[in-house]
């Protein structure tokens, strides 16, 4: 819930009806026409035209998300919500969303996507869990890259544990493969070996 694609509708009643569009305020504007191009007039993720921002804050926009949720509890139970880019989501509206959620479903599980320290999102107020890519640093530098040695291994396991309550980190998503950085096993050499060690190796 931090984008869209340009060809979500309240994005595209923009670009059709610029200042006039009913969803104006669903997206922050810098300038008229809206168009998609390199440099866009519009508050995109990581300056990517074809994912314009969503102003989550708009009231419009976060009851158009709470109906996600309920239209999916409804009609599949969903488990879980994984949160892309979640970091970069202000932190009233993950409150906002925790509510609610818990209100349809009190055991749905929240995951935010953040690749550093995620203790700020993890006090029982926002997500439940985070992806724990700390975790995924230390046992690629040392397991798939060899860079580092059985101490600093450990070190820097209890480093990714100690960073949270015993209780959150128990709790932490530790993948050492994801869609979004090369797979574990293509970065240790395509190793037949990581299968002996007990490693699941995606």
């Amino acid at each position: 819930f931090n984008h869209t694609s340009t060809d979500f509708a309240a994005f595209k009643e923009i670009v059709q009806k610029n200042e006039q569009a009913k969803t104006l305020n669903w997206y922050t504007i810098k300038s008229f026409p809206v168009v998609r191009k390199q440099n866009p007039p519009y508050e995109a993720w990581a300056g990517f035209e074809s994912m314009p921002k969503l102003n989550v804050m708009n009231p419009e926009v976060r009851d158009y998300v709470f109906s996600v949720l309920d239209f999916w509890n409804q009609d599949a139970e969903v488990a879980g919500w994984r949160l892309d880019v979640a970091n970069e989501v202000p932190e009233p509206f993950w409150r906002e969303f925790r509510t609610h959620l818990k209100t349809i479903n009190p055991e749905a599980w929240i995951i935010g996507e953040n690749w550093t320290d995620s203790s700020q999102w993890l006090k029982g107020d926002q997500w439940d869990s985070a992806m724990n890519y700390p975790f995924r640093g230390a046992v690629l530098d040392h397991i798939a890259l060899g860079k580092t040695t059985a101490t600093a291994f450990s070190d820097a396991l209890m480093s990714s544990y100690l960073m949270y309550s015993p209780q959150v980190s128990a709790n932490m998503l530790n993948s050492i493969s994801t869609h979004d950085v090369p797979r574990f096993k293509t970065l240790a050499g395509n190793d037949s070996m990581l299968g002996n060690m007990g490693l699941v190796a995606l």
